[in-house]
């Protein structure tokens, strides 16, 4: 993937992967890709309680079987630039503090904005939910 440029292809292959995680699993409350602005890579990242629960060796496990059973070409994105963060982490509690989106998938481009003096560089997000909206 093109360092520091997300393109179409990009969003729509994250779209791709998100709708067939939520076949699999119903709680994913974040999903979004995200530019670090340090090391100038976009990650897309993911966030569940489940995942929480059982850990990032079956987060990743399940990603990789997504990727390779609907047959998700590495020049789409690699495996490395995905993430799974705890419902706790900084980013993720960030955007709910900002952006609550329903359980569908949203494209909503959040680029050089801040949060709580947070300074966003770049981020397109799908979902952002709380733990109460899986319901």
């Amino acid at each position: 993937m093109a360092k520091a440029i997300l393109v179409e292809e990009n969003i729509k292959v994250g779209e791709k992967i998100l709708v067939e995680l939520d076949k699999i699993i119903p709680d994913i409350i974040g999903a979004f890709w995200f530019l670090f602005e340090e090391t100038e890579e976009w990650k897309l990242i993911f966030v569940s309680p489940t995942f929480d629960t059982k850990g990032p060796r079956f987060a990743y496990k399940l990603i990789l079987d997504v990727l390779q059973k609907n047959s998700i070409k590495e020049n789409l994105i690699a495996f490395e630039d995905i993430s799974i963060l705890p419902v706790s982490s900084p980013i993720f509690s960030l955007f709910k503090t900002a952006i609550k989106t329903g359980k569908d998938i949203s494209n909503i481009r959040f680029r050089k904005n801040s949060i709580n003096g947070v300074i966003i560089e770049d981020a397109m997000l799908y979902r952002v939910l709380s733990n109460k909206q899986v319901a």
